[in-house]
């Protein structure tokens, strides 16, 4: 060990006695501090100019250090392999040009301490560099009050992992040859490799894994997020003992007069090993995870790990269904199979997983008359080849559309991609969705598992239909399937735990029911209809109303029932630039306890917007046995104004001679009792609008949460289901303005001069010497 620290020494020593090494360092602490000056900045100006929320949402050490293409760790990671090569150049080739190897060999030093030896230098000046990202993350630490020191730790490990892996490599490619400019250029190639294999051959099963776990390709980005998995250290482990194996076996293959044969077995050897090895310790089964965050924002929350505990040990299988003329076909595709894997490591690391995927060719039910325009004249065989084609992938590898139509519980998904959940025969469906983050979150898995597990959770949702109420399965801007039925919506109902059904207005509710929902009626309810509403009320049925202003007498019956009454009139404020009857209704503190959702919009003041609501009056509701609470409430600058509500003329006015009343009114109230040994929940809204398509795509921000926490509130809690979030306790930046420029001015310019008159200095008695 001793002749190894020895030859690390003098290896080291030559380094920095050329200038090589201190215009790299230097170049080095200029990009760390031009790009950390410019992340702190933009961070900086964004918390000044977000006065009314200080505190960010997001971890500031992650953001600061660790996220991908932004955080310090990242850029420098991105950065060097164009610096190591230039450094490791040199390592052997400088030893082979000038002769001085031969007298290595003659010394009574073995190679593999040579080889060691040098390795042991460059991880010196590894740490060298690691040391001022270092200086960098003991600011962010001093900055950023209740910094994640763990995330920052694990970030300067990573960094020194990936860059002694770096130097092996350029080790390697050094004793190939006694260029030096060949070594760099060679140690560049393979840089290139290493990062883009696992891009090569991914729609081969075989070649696939071995490829995609060969591959150092985001390898780093997982811990840096905070995620340490045995698999990834043992990577950069593997790869770097097989560069310094391929090393020595280089140097004795110089040594020794053996058949090529035998040199070449040797190589192969070493390969197979490091293949085997690589695919080994990335199995699953064999993992380990460490979770380094603070509040361990890496991991499944408790909810979902207790939910797969559950499971036992019964499998789980997850199957997707990945149609070639859906536009979402690259998310399944073969080529992307190792991608959608690691979606869900998450959740193998605590349950183990049975993957399956059924890949055929269809058009959508729904989309017959766009597929004929867009392929006309062909068949759907035809336009199938034609997608294939550009994909690049075989046709025989797809199912005909008659095998897929046999899946009849799919009939309804308009053959797009879907996974479907199954465990002990049981199956339930996971969507893809038209956001950005396009695949199942959490709580979407959560709510499928849940189903599963827990069949007796599942809740039932009624629409109640005939009175032209608005329909709850059509698009339409009136219309209620955004927040219910539409599939490609992440909040939907029907993605979130709920079965949604429609409810004839003339037969018995059923008693399944979890609600009701009576949605804006346009003409009266018979008399048979009315009793069959009673039944369900004193039998403790819930209820969902909601109506219009001017439509009181169609929904008095009802509310008649609950000790509720529309109030005549329109809810109004003179809004500059807004509509008068667009209400921005205030949260009452018992809404702020529907959910999480509806909790944060209420501690931020947001509002919820009806366009065009009544009041309801509920002080009769306590003579039916209710406790009613208002949900919103109207502001001291809105009014009930009577009469029609001109929109496009002047401002609307208060008219007290005409009628307008001044005060507090709520148009949405939420009534409560106990029956039946269960609590009856009954929400009733004067306005039908604010949870309408249009209004959720519009207002969807703050409507929306509003409205699942409604359900959530019917279902007991049981759905959609919320998991716990924990808000970052590194939130905010503790730095003036001064204190910003004095960090800049000494990462930019103080430390680099003194690095520069460092070097000076070492190089100007080294050549008086």
């Amino acid at each position: 060990m001793k002749k190894i620290f020895n030859i690390a020494r003098v290896e080291l020593s030559n380094q920095f006695y050329s200038p090589i090494a201190w215009l790299l360092l230097i170049i080095f602490t200029v990009h760390c501090g031009i790009s950390f000056s410019e992340v702190l900045n933009n961070m900086l100006t964004g918390q000044q100019m977000s006065r009314l929320y200080p505190a960010s949402p997001m971890p500031l050490t992650s953001i600061l250090l660790a996220s991908p293409r932004m955080g310090l760790f990242s850029v420098v990671l991105d950065k060097m392999f164009l610096y190591l090569p230039l450094l490791t150049m040199g390592l052997i080739s400088r030893e082979v040009s000038s002769g001085a190897i031969r007298l290595l060999y003659s010394s009574p030093v073995r190679t593999s301490q040579i080889v060691l030896g040098k390795f042991m230098a460059m991880v010196m000046y590894n740490l060298l560099l690691v040391a001022i990202l270092g200086a960098f993350a003991a600011v962010t630490c001093m900055i950023i009050p209740h910094a994640d020191a763990g995330l920052a730790l694990m970030g300067l490990a990573v960094v020194l992992l990936l860059l002694s892996t770096y130097a092996a490599i350029g080790l390697f490619m050094s004793s190939l040859t006694a260029y030096q400019v060949v070594a760099a250029l060679s140690t560049l190639a393979v840089f290139a490799f290493l990062q883009y294999v696992g891009k090569v051959w991914q729609d081969i099963d075989l070649v696939r894994d071995i490829t995609y776990h060969l591959s150092l390709g985001s390898r780093s980005q997982d811990m840096l997020d905070g995620l340490v998995s045995s698999r990834d250290i043992l990577y950069f482990l593997i790869i770097t003992a097989a560069f310094i194996s391929f090393t020595i076996l280089r140097l004795k293959s110089e040594q020794e007069h053996k058949p090529g044969w035998l040199r070449a077995t040797r190589y192969i050897a070493v390969m197979v090993t490091v293949l085997v090895l690589v695919y080994a310790t990335s199995r699953p089964k064999l993992t380990a995870y460490l979770d380094v965050t603070s509040q361990q924002t890496q991991t499944l929350s408790n909810y979902m790990q207790e939910l797969l505990k559950s499971t036992g040990d019964e499998p789980l299988q997850l199957t997707a269904y990945v149609n070639l003329l859906d536009p979402r076909y690259s998310h399944g595709a073969a080529r992307e199979r190792n991608k959608y894997l690691h979606i869900w490591e998450k959740y193998t690391r605590f349950k183990p997983i049975d993957y399956k995927f059924f890949y055929y060719y269809d058009t959508s039910n729904t989309n017959s008359y766009g597929f004929e325009r867009t392929y006309r004249g062909k068949t759907l065989d035809s336009a199938a080849y034609d997608f294939a084609r550009i994909y690049d992938v075989s046709l025989e590898g797809f199912n005909k559309p008659e095998i897929y139509r046999q899946f009849t519980h799919l009939k309804e998904e308009d053959a797009k991609m879907v996974l479907e959940l199954k465990y002990k025969g049981k199956t339930s469906l996971l969507r893809m969705f038209d956001d950005r983050e396009v695949w199942p979150s959490e709580a979407q898995f959560a709510a499928s598992l849940k189903r599963l597990t827990a069949p007796n959770s599942i809740q039932k949702i009624g629409f109640l239909e005939g009175q032209l109420q608005r329909e709850w399965n059509t698009g339409g801007q009136r219309n209620y399937a955004n927040f219910s039925t539409v599939k490609e919506v992440r909040a939907a109902l029907i993605n979130n735990g709920f079965d949604i059904t429609s409810v004839a207005g003339e037969v018995e509710i059923p008693k399944d029911l979890k609600v009701l929902i009576v949605s804006d009626p346009k003409t009266a309810f018979s008399t048979s209809q009315l009793d069959i509403m009673r039944r369900y009320i004193n039998n403790g049925g819930n209820l969902l109303i909601t109506t219009e202003p001017g439509k009181g007498e169609v929904t008095k019956p009802l509310l008649d029932m609950l000790g509720l009454e529309v109030m005549p009139g329109t809810l109004v404020a003179s809004q500059p630039g807004e509509v008068p009857d667009l209400l921005q209704a205030r949260l009452t503190k018992e809404a702020g306890g529907l959910s999480q959702g509806v909790a944060g919009l209420y501690y931020n003041n947001a509002a919820i917007l009806l366009p065009g609501a009544a009041a309801l009056d509920y002080q009769h509701a306590a003579e039916k046995g209710f406790l009613a609470e208002p949900l919103l409430v109207s502001n001291n600058h809105q009014w009930l104004k009577m009469g029609p509500v001109v929109k496009d003329s002047a401002a609307v006015v208060f008219d007290e001679a005409g009628g307008d009343t001044s005060g507090i009114f709520a148009p949405v109230v939420a009534l409560s009792r106990k029956t039946g040994g269960r609590e009856q929940r009954i929400i009733v809204a004067g306005d039908g609008d604010f949870l309408s398509n249009a209004a959720l795509m519009l207002y969807g921000r703050s409507n929306f949460p509003f409205v699942t926490g409604l359900f959530k509130w019917f279902s007991n809690d049981i759905f959609p289901v919320e998991l716990p979030t924990k808000a970052p306790k590194d939130a905010r930046i503790n730095l003036s303005d001064k204190g910003f420029s004095g960090i800049k001015l000494a990462f930019i310019w103080v430390l680099p001069v003194v690095v520069v008159l460092f070097a000076i200095v070492l190089l100007i008695r080294r050549k008086r010497k």
